[in-house]
């Protein structure tokens, strides 16, 4: 993919055009007040390589930031919308949580696309009815399968 930025070599400093122009014309975007960290607003940073507070995950990515908390979060990450009404891969409608409920948390919780454990900090998407949770990072999956909550199994078919 080709992409056109604003570059100083000087300072090895790049930004993309629609970056900057998204920065320049919606000044509201680049400072955010986001559920997952209420205490503080969030400054949108350039791209940089660290592990998202939100999913986990280590990328160079762009970032939401808030330095005093050492709070990094993926740009993708904080745009995550609140319920996924219809996953493709679930019959209920799934919530966006941002640690294991206390209830749950005596438990090892498992993510049945990715079969990876979900950690207790970690944002995730949740059905009450169900117990259950997926990754960030799997909720767009189109993988379908069967939930049996009480002997916590899966099955996965593929579509």
């Amino acid at each position: 993919r080709v992409q056109i930025s604003y570059a100083c070599k000087d300072c090895d400093f790049d930004v993309c055009v629609a970056c900057a122009l998204f920065s320049s014309f919606d000044p509201e975007q680049r400072v955010i007040r986001h559920q997952g960290h209420r205490e503080h607003t969030l400054t949108l940073q350039r791209q940089a390589f660290f592990r998202c507070d939100a999913c986990w995950e280590e990328s160079n990515d762009y970032s939401y930031v808030w330095l005093a908390c050492d709070v990094w979060i993926h740009k993708k990450s904080a745009a995550s919308p609140p319920i996924i009404p219809a996953p493709t891969y679930h019959h209920d409608p799934l919530t966006l949580i941002f640690a294991i409920p206390d209830m749950h948390c005596y438990f090892t919780r498992y993510c049945p696309i990715c079969k990876e454990r979900v950690q207790f900090l970690c944002w995730s998407y949740y059905c009450q009815k169900c117990t259950l949770f997926v990754h960030l990072k799997c909720s767009m999956s189109t993988v379908s399968f069967v939930w049996v909550p009480l002997l916590s199994m899966f099955l996965l078919f593929r579509e």
